[in-house]
């Protein structure tokens, strides 16, 4: 018999990863950028992290030299110069906002651990300066028996990494088990029961600490006077039924 094939660890493969908000057009007072990577990748420098113009310029000065990782470091936020974006205080009055409506954007994450660099692309839209307010949100309740989701269609987007921060509970309180998701470019969240609806009321409940990228949340708008001060403590709740079809 032959000597024995020596076996060569295969080389690993790059990390992949997206970036939102996922939908075609951002507000103007965007706030907040995360990336969503496939595996951990601590470390990434901001230095990988650039917005560029239609022309593919980079906009200078348009992100906060810093980035949020997550603790399990699967994912970071990257936040936008709130001076920028905050009404009537120095980097604003000095250089004025980074994005205007009608622009066209794009971000990159470049870093040499990701099989290809991260690009997202966006229209910009007006400005979103109005407080999360869950009972404007459209609510389409399934039926009885089912485990059809429950869909919630969203005025404006929120953060990808808070469909956990809605959750449904039944008429004693207790929390319903099953699966969050978000969809439509984060502007519909989707709950899908572990196990078949029943026929009663139900409550949406959401935590008192959801945002969406512009920064604007259950208690305050972003450009609420001394918005930053305030402590959002109380959730919000929207009540439903489930009822046999």
């Amino acid at each position: 018999m032959g000597a024995p094939a020596i076996l060569l660890p295969l080389a690993l493969a790059g990390a992949a990863g997206t970036i939102t908000p996922s939908g075609a057009e951002v507000p103007a007072n965007l706030l907040r950028i995360e990336v969503h990577f496939d595996r951990p990748l601590p470390a990434v420098p901001m230095q990988a992290i650039i917005l560029r113009d239609a022309a593919g310029k980079p906009i200078a000065d348009a992100l906060l030299d810093i980035d949020l990782p997550d603790r399990d470091e699967r994912g970071l936020v990257v936040l936008m110069q709130p001076g920028r974006i905050k009404h009537g205080v120095g980097p604003n009055l000095a250089v004025g906002p980074a994005l205007h409506e009608g622009d066209r954007v794009s971000i990159e994450v470049r870093d040499p651990r990701l099989a290809h660099p991260l690009i997202r692309a966006w229209r910009v839209g007006p400005a979103y300066e109005r407080k999360l307010v869950p009972a404007a949100w459209r609510l389409h309740a399934p039926a009885a028996r089912s485990k059809a989701p429950l869909v919630l269609g969203l005025t404006a987007a929120i953060n990808a990494s808070a469909a956990t921060l809605i959750a449904v509970a039944g008429a004693d309180g207790r929390r319903i088990p099953g699966k969050a998701s978000l969809a439509r470019g984060e502007t519909e969240w989707r709950f899908v029961p572990a196990a078949p609806w029943q026929a009663g009321r139900y409550q949406v409940r959401i935590h008192p600490s959801l945002e969406d990228p512009a920064g604007n949340r259950l208690c305050a708008a972003f450009e609420a006077r001394r918005q930053s001060e305030l402590r959002c403590r109380d959730e919000a709740r929207v009540d439903f039924r489930v009822v046999a079809r």
